[in-house]
């Protein structure tokens, strides 16, 4: 088994974190699909109401895919230091 040579500019006392963790990324598909179809739920209940159909939905789907996208974006990139 080969390993790897350490990093130079790493300090001997920081521990290894693994490069991604497969449980940290597993409910990214389905929390995407559930704010998209909540959504679009909303969008269709409230062109229900207002009397606006389709107009709502349509928005709110465009609203629920930039708020999934940001959160996924942010949940990839890792906190802020």
């Amino acid at each position: 088994m080969e390993t790897r040579p350490e990093d130079p500019s790493r300090p001997e006392s920081a521990p290894r974190q693994p490069l991604s963790s497969g449980a940290e990324f597993a409910g990214v598909g389905l929390q995407m699909g559930a704010t998209l179809g909540l959504s679009a739920w909303l969008g269709y209940w409230l062109d229900g109401r207002l009397g606006t159909r389709p107009w709502l939905t349509i928005v709110m789907v465009f609203v629920g895919a930039s708020a999934a996208f940001y959160s996924i974006y942010r949940k990839v990139m890792g906190p802020r230091r």
